[in-house]
């Protein structure tokens, strides 16, 4: 066990792997008008896949009603929607090892 008050950080670096897609969710109140994207994926999956796959790249923004469960209910089906669907492209699409 550490010390009380001491710090632990993550070095091994080197041996995380990193997901190929992102989402950047916010809760809260959007103040001012944005054209960029929420889902990012990286360079290694194509457009054309996320296309096929129906994984959208476009800012949602959903204001709803003012019943906090109707807001919050829509939010996280949206949010395992998109979940699911970028789990069927990391089924349908292995990376081929030449070895």
């Amino acid at each position: 066990m550490p010390d009380v008050g001491a710090t632990l950080e993550f070095e091994n670096w080197q041996h995380a792997q990193r997901h190929p897609f992102t989402i950047y969710a916010d809760f809260e109140a959007l103040l001012v008008k944005t054209n960029e994207k929420r889902v990012k994926a990286s360079e290694d999956v194509p457009l054309e896949l996320i296309e096929r796959f129906n994984i959208p790249t476009a800012l949602v923004i959903y204001s709803g009603s003012n019943s906090r469960e109707d807001v919050a209910r829509h939010f996280l089906e949206n949010i395992v929607n998109v979940g699911h669907k970028i789990e069927e492209l990391l089924k349908k699409n292995k990376p081929y090892s030449y070895e």
